[in-house]
């Protein structure tokens, strides 16, 4: 089996940069999004292990991506993680299109990447 794979999406380049290449050098597969639109895109063309999404886009808020997963309980819909530094985020916890974690941006990043290696471990 390969690499696991991850969408990142976030409207702010240097945080998408920064995901990026903790992730690559950890040995994920990674794409990147800067919207929500760009997001929908590339769930067209890729069935990602693990979404990594931030609340607030450019483009609207994380739960329309949320919603083009699919619901929480299909099998094979991959993790979501909301990272941001917007409280509400939380919101995103709820309903059947639900996040599985909400991470905030001033968290270290080490305890986001613990957090998705606990989630892909999971889903194994």
């Amino acid at each position: 089996m390969g690499a696991k794979s991850l969408l990142l999406v976030d409207d702010d380049p240097k945080w998408l940069r920064l995901l990026e290449r903790l992730f690559a050098r950890c040995g994920y597969s990674v794409t990147t999004a800067g919207s929500c639109a760009a997001a929908l895109r590339a769930l067209l063309t890729m069935r990602p292990h693990c979404v990594i999404l931030d609340y607030n886009l450019s483009d609207g808020k994380a739960h329309s991506v949320c919603a083009g997963l699919g619901r929480r309980t299909e099998p094979g819909r991959p993790a979501v993680i909301i990272l941001t530094s917007d409280p509400e985020g939380a919101v995103c916890l709820e309903g059947e299109h639900a996040a599985d974690l909400v991470v905030l941006k001033g968290e270290p990043l080490s305890d986001l990447l613990d957090r998705v290696e606990f989630l892909l471990s999971r889903d194994s």
